[in-house]
C-alpha cells in the first residue's frame, strides 16, 4: 500500500501534475517501514530496469517545471542540496504503479553536480520489492545528474550515475562469463543485474537516442564486494570498494580501490581500469602490498590450482599485476612482478621444514603464447641470520605447442650454499637416492655455485612436467667426504661435478685423508636414470707410509696387521690409489664391494724388520683386493687374509 502524500505546499509546489500522477491521499509525515521479506528471482532485469527508467523519467519532469519556475534555482543549490521529501511519494506512486516492482524512497533531494551543466536528485534508502513482499535489492543511497541543458529540451539525459554503500557481488560463472550483481543486505545468491546493465551500458557508444545515451559516469561508493570466481572455485571480499567508470567515444577509463580482507588484517589494492570499444577487449592493473599468499589461499579455501601452489609462500608482498582479457573475459595476458622481504617457503612432500627466505623479487608473464617466468630471486638468510646468505636465481619458459601442450625450459643457479643448508634446499622427491649419498656421505664446506637447466614437456597441465633432458654443473670448497663407512675421511676437499640426467660426476681437486694428499679424484655416480643406481670412485693420495697404511688398517679393511705391519712404525713415502664400486643401496655389506688399493712405498726405514715384506733398496709395492693383499708385484701374490667382513 502506498504511504499517503499531503498537497505539495503552495511555496513548493511545481505546476499541476499531469492526469497519470495523481497525489494520494493522507498524512505525509506518517513514515512506512521499509518493506522486507522474502526473496525471489526471475524478473529482475526487465523489471528493475524498467522501474529505475520511470524513476528517471519521473525526476526529469518535476527538475524541468523546477527550473523553468524558479529563476533562482541556481542560487538555492550554491547554498547546499535541497530538501524534496514532498517528492518521495509521488515517485513511489509513479514507479509502483507501471511495474512488477515495489519502491519504497525514504528521503530525496536536489543538488548541484560536482562539475559541469548538471544537477544531482539524491535518493535515500531505496527499497524494491516484489509484489508479494519479496526483497529485490536495496540501495542506501543512489544519485542521478542530469543534464540541464537536456533538461530544457525536454530530454531526460542522465550523466552521471552514483551508487553509495551498496552491496555487490562480482561472479565468475563456470562457462567464463562475468557479472556484477546488486544484493540486498541479506542476498546469499545471485543477487540481481542492475548494476552489470548500467555496467553493459557504458560499454555501448555514446548514443543521444538511448534512455542512457548521455551516461559518461558510473561512481560506485564505500560498496561491500565479494568476489565468486567459480571457474577456479575461490572466494574472497573486500568491505569496501570504492569503483569509478568513465565513458567516452573509444571506451571505458576507470580506477577502483578495495580494501580486502586477507582474514585478520587488511590490504589496499588500486587499479587502474580500461574497456576497449573497439574490439571489446578488457585492461586492469592492480598494485598492492602486503599481500602472503597463504593468508590469499587460506581466505579463498584454494584447493589447487594457481593460489593452491603458491599457498606455501608465507611472505608479505607488494607488486603489480597486469591483466589484458579478450571481449569473452578469458586471459590474453597476464603480468605479474612481485617482491618481498622476511618469510618461509613450505612445500609439503617436497621440502623437508619451511625454507626461510630473506628476500623475493619475480616477475613472470602468461600469454597465447606460453608462460615466461623472466627471473625468481629467492635471497636466504645467513646463519643464525646474520649477513647475507645463499641466493637462488630461476627462469624458464613454457612455450605452447599448437596441440595445447607445451615444451617447458627452465634454468637454476643457486650461489653460497652451505652443505649443512643443502638438506633444507633439495627436494626430497628430486633423485632420491643420489640425494640419500650425499646427505650422508657430504658434510662441512658449501657448493660456491650450482646450476641446473632442464628440458621437458607437459600436457595442458603443467603440473604433469615429463624431463626429456637434464645436466646440471656445481663447484664445492671444505668439504668432508665419507667415501666408505668406518675408513677416515677425505677432509677440505675442492671440486666440482657435472650430471647429465643418468650418471653425477665428481672430481675432487684438492683434499686430505689423514696426512695425505689428495690428487686429482672421481666419484661417479651411474644408473640415475633407473632403478638401481652404482657408485664407483677412485682417490689418489700422497704422503707418509704410516698414514697410508692407518687407512687400509682401519675396520672394515684390517689388512696392515694382519701381515704383522705396524702403522706408526714404518717410515718413508706412498703413493696410493684406492679404489671402490659399490651399489648404492640403504644397506651396503663388504661382500658388495668391489676393492682396489695400490700403494708404491719409497724411502721405507722398516725393511726386513717385518715377515712377508720384501723391499728393494727401501722401496716396496702392496696391491690390495677383496681377496687379499700382495706384498711385492715383481713375484707371484702372496695372499694374505682378507678384509673383515660387515655387517
Amino acid at each position: 500500500m502506498p504511504r499517503p502524500t499531503p498537497p505539495i505546499p503552495p511555496a513548493e509546489a511545481p505546476e499541476p501534475a499531469s492526469p497519470g500522477l495523481q497525489a494520494p491521499e493522507g498524512d505525509a509525515s506518517r513514515k512506512e517501514p521499509k518493506p522486507r521479506g522474502r526473496k525471489r528471482r526471475g524478473f529482475l532485469g526487465s523489471a528493475f530496469g524498467h522501474t529505475l527508467l520511470v524513476l528517471f523519467e519521473l525526476a526529469a519532469g518535476v527538475l524541468l517545471v523546477v527550473l523553468v519556475s524558479a529563476g533562482l534555482l541556481t542560487w538555492r543549490l550554491s547554498r547546499g542540496p535541497m530538501p524534496m521529501s514532498w517528492f518521495a511519494p509521488y515517485l513511489e506512486q509513479a514507479a509502483n504503479a507501471s511495474g512488477p516492482l515495489h519502491v519504497a524512497i525514504h528521503k530525496v533531494m536536489l543538488a548541484k553536480a560536482p562539475k559541469g551543466a548538471t544537477v544531482e536528485v539524491l535518493a535515500d534508502d531505496v527499497v524494491l520489492t516484489g509484489k508479494d513482499g519479496a526483497l529485490v535489492a536495496t540501495l542506501p543511497e543512489f544519485r542521478i545528474a542530469l543534464s540541464v541543458p537536456a533538461l530544457l529540451r525536454g530530454r531526460l539525459a542522465p550523466t552521471r550515475i552514483v551508487l553509495v554503500r551498496p552491496r555487490l557481488n562480482a561472479i565468475r560463472e563456470v562457462d567464463g562469463r562475468f557479472r556484477l550483481a546488486l544484493m540486498s543486505d541479506d542476498d546469499t545468491d545471485n543477487g540481481n543485474d542492475f548494476v552489470n546493465d548500467l555496467v553493459a551500458a557504458l560499454q555501448r557508444p555514446p548514443d543521444p537516442l538511448e534512455p542512457l545515451g548521455a551516461l559518461t559516469k558510473l561512481v560506485v561508493s564505500q560498496a561491500k564486494l565479494s568476489v565468486d570466481n567459480r571457474q577456479l572455485g575461490l572466494v574472497w571480499s573486500a568491505p569496501r570498494a570504492d569503483i569509478t567508470l568513465s565513458r567516452d567515444r573509444t571506451g571505458i577509463a576507470g580506477s577502483a580501490l578495495l580494501q580486502v580482507d586477507l582474514g585478520g588484517h587488511m590490504t589496499e589494492v588500486s587499479a587502474d581500469l580500461g574497456y576497449r570499444l573497439a574490439d571489446g577487449t578488457v585492461s586492469a592493473v592492480a598494485h598492492f602490498s602486503g599481500v602472503s599468499p597463504a593468508d590469499l589461499a587460506r581466505v579463498t579455501k584454494a584447493s589447487d590450482g594457481v593460489l593452491a601452489a603458491v599457498g606455501g609462500i608465507d611472505m608479505p608482498l607488494a607488486g603489480t599485476v597486469t591483466l589484458d582479457l579478450a571481449s569473452d573475459f578469458s586471459p590474453r595476458i597476464f603480468d605479474v612482478a612481485l617482491s618481498g622481504t622476511a618469510g618461509t617457503v613450505t612445500l609439503p612432500g617436497r621440502l623437508k621444514a619451511p625454507l626461510a627466505v630473506a628476500n623475493l623479487d619475480l616477475q613472470a608473464r602468461l600469454d597465447a603464447g606460453g608462460v615466461t617466468l623472466s627471473h625468481l630471486n629467492l635471497d636466504l638468510p645467513g646463519a643464525n641470520g646474520a649477513g647475507p646468505g645463499s641466493a637462488i636465481t630461476l627462469n624458464g619458459k613454457a612455450a605452447k605447442r599448437d596441440d595445447g601442450s607445451y615444451k617447458v625450459g627452465l634454468a637454476t643457479e643457486v650461489k653460497a650454499v652451505p652443505l649443512g643448508a643443502l638438506d633444507a634446499l633439495w627436494p626430497l622427491d628430486a633423485l632420491p637416492k643420489p640425494r640419500a649419498w650425499i646427505m650422508q656421505n657430504l658434510s662441512d664446506g658449501a657448493f660456491d655455485k650450482v646450476t641446473f637447466t632442464m628440458e621437458g614437456t607437459a600436457p595442458a597441465d603443467l603440473s604433469d612436467l615429463v624431463p626429456t633432458r637434464m645436466a646440471a654443473g656445481f663447484t664445492f670448497s671444505g668439504a668432508t667426504v665419507n667415501y666408505m663407512d668406518g675408513l677416515p675421511k677425505v677432509k677440505g676437499v675442492g671440486g666440482s661435478a657435472t650430471f647429465d640426467g643418468s650418471r653425477l660426476a665428481i672430481e675432487l681437486t684438492q683434499g686430505h685423508l689423514l696426512d695425505l694428499s689428495l690428487g686429482t679424484s672421481k666419484l661417479d655416480i651411474t644408473g640415475l636414470d633407473k632403478s638401481q643406481q652404482k657408485m664407483d670412485m677412485e682417490l689418489p693420495v700422497t704422503g707418509p707410509i704410516s698414514a697410508a697404511l692407518t687407512v687400509i688398517d682401519t675396520p672394515p679393511l684390517g689388512y696392515a696387521r694382519k701381515v704383522g705391519l705396524v702403522p706408526a712404525s714404518v717410515a718413508g713415502t706412498a703413493d696410493m690409489k684406492l679404489h671402490f664400486s659399490f651399489p648404492l643401496v640403504a644397506t651396503l655389506k663388504m661382500d658388495q664391494v668391489d676393492l682396489g688399493v695400490r700403494a708404491h712405498l719409497k724411502d721405507m726405514a722398516a725393511d726386513g724388520l717385518v715377515a712377508g715384506v720384501r723391499a728393494t733398496d727401501g722401496q716396496a709395492d702392496l696391491v690390495l683386493d677383496n681377496k687379499g693383499m700382495d706384498t711385492n708385484r715383481h713375484r707371484p701374490p702372496e695372499r694374505h687374509a682378507g678384509p673383515h667382513p660387515v655387517a
